[in-house]
């Protein structure tokens, strides 16, 4: 009996673990603003696992690409956020306008990202 209640606890776990967000899978499209020295992202949750929000977006900067690589990462039972800023000072980026900014999915694929415009 404790090698089933193991192995149903083991599946449960690795079931609700933490994924990688496809861009495609977002219920809205991602909003990209520069504000106040930061990068400003608004995303969308999933539409296809809505269990699951969007709880952390990372960025990596390939400077000699002149590319920031945007990825994010969504689980159950996470604070529902839908706004987060990157610091590019942190990253060695001076000025946002010089690079291409692209959302990374789990297996590699990229999405370019369009900087608004500020009013």
């Amino acid at each position: 009996m404790k090698y089933v209640i193991t192995i149903i606890v083991v599946f449960a776990i690795s079931c609700t673990s933490k994924k990688g967000v496809f861009y495609s899978e977002m219920n809205k499209t991602v909003v990209v603003k520069y504000e106040k020295n930061k990068l400003v992202l608004y995303t969308g949750n999933s539409k296809d696992h809505s269990a699951y929000l969007i709880y952390d977006v990372t960025a990596k900067a390939d400077k000699s690409k002149k590319e920031l690589h945007i990825s994010a990462w969504q689980a159950p039972k996470k604070e529902n956020k839908d706004r987060f800023e990157i610091d590019i000072q942190k990253l060695g980026i001076s000025d946002i306008q010089d690079y291409k900014i692209i959302w990374l999915d789990p297996d590699g694929k990229s999405t370019n990202l369009q900087l608004e415009k500020n009013q």
